[in-house]
């Protein structure tokens, strides 16, 4: 099995609008790194895998396979979906079990219990951890 863990950091990476500079100091490594991950010369090191995988909001199984969808086109697919839906509350609580960091889903939820009136214990949690974790 060949290893694509470097050409899908660079999908990641495009998808998002992020330069290679961005990524790297999200990740406090350096931008030549990402370089050489992304041209093939070099892997990253095993310790930064789970990192990489959350700054993408991917589990590490998906960042190290080609299994198709990221994690970040199906969190995308599962927003729009929750927005052409009339109750889209169970799916976006399901989506954020699957996808834990996902601040995109933690804002489309908050936006989902707002509308309702409740939950305003949970839209302050929400927007705290968007707030505390922001990387760019």
């Amino acid at each position: 099995m060949r290893l694509i863990i470097g050409e899908k950091i660079k999908q990641l990476r495009q998808e998002q609008g992020l330069t290679q500079e961005q990524l790297a100091e999200a990740l406090n490594i350096s931008s030549q790194a990402v370089s050489k991950w992304e041209n093939a010369i070099a892997y990253p090191d095993i310790t930064l895998v789970p990192a990489i995988a959350e700054f993408f909001e991917i589990s590490c199984d998906a960042l190290l396979t080609n299994d198709g969808r990221t994690g970040y086109e199906e969190i995308e697919s599962i927003i729009q979906e929750a927005e052409e839906r009339e109750n889209a509350l169970e799916l976006l609580q399901d989506a954020l079990k699957r996808f834990p960091k996902s601040y995109k889903l933690m804002l489309a939820l908050s936006d989902v219990y707002s509308k309702q009136n409740v939950h305003y214990d949970r839209i302050i949690l929400y927007c705290r951890r968007i707030y505390e974790h922001c990387r760019i």
